[in-house]
């Protein structure tokens, strides 16, 4: 799930429960982080359930935040990884880079995410000669791709494209990848899910 610091998200995921002795059982369900919500649906069959996701974003800072979904029905349990993208709102810088210069860099990405194929990214630079780096980084922060690195640009819309490769230029492993472009003293998050 992605979604606006100070926000909240929902998300929603379909399963089914077995058969035998947990047909048509309610399942319960709980999650380990006390900013995400968890409960259970049912759809249109008896072995059918619909696992609803609310995150409140209220209390985290931009980054990316993992936790555990527990699914119980009668006889089974399922432990379900979760992971959370939370990304610094448009027009908000991020509080350590706060310069007070102008407004943040905007940054939106066009195509599919999750994606197998080249996320093309959208960014606006407000400065009038500043430099403008970009790179992608992992779920832990670590860079994996430097993929803009002007030091002096005007101001005003670039388009540039991570083809999914990392600095080796070997394409990187599936997973949650974080979009940072700093420009004009200010820095934006975004997140990416890679599927391959």
């Amino acid at each position: 799930m992605t979604g606006p610091a100070g926000g909240k998200v929902r998300g929603h995921f379909g399963f089914v429960t077995g058969v035998g002795h947990d047909y048509g059982c309610q399942p319960s369900t709980w999650a380990d982080a006390p900013w995400l919500q968890a409960r259970v649906k049912a759809r249109q069959n008896p072995w059918d359930w619909l696992l609803e996701l609310d995150a409140d974003l209220t209390s985290l800072e931009p980054g990316t935040y993992t936790t555990d979904v527990h699914v119980r029905a009668r006889y089974n349990e399922r432990c379900l990884p979760a992971v959370l993208i939370v990304e610094t709102p448009m027009g908000v810088a991020s509080p350590e880079t706060n310069t007070g210069v102008g407004r943040p860099p905007g940054l939106r990405l066009s195509g599919p995410n999750p994606s197998s194929g080249p996320f093309e990214l959208v960014y606006e630079s407000n400065g009038s000669a500043g430099a403008v780096r970009c790179a992608i980084c992992d779920a832990a922060g670590r860079e994996a791709a430097l993929i803009e690195d002007v030091p002096a640009q005007s101001g005003g819309l670039r388009t540039i494209t991570w083809d999914g490769r990392g600095s080796d230029g070997k394409p990187v492993m599936p997973g949650v990848y974080l979009v940072r472009i700093a420009a004009d003293g200010e820095i934006v998050i975004r997140g990416v899910v890679v599927v391959r």
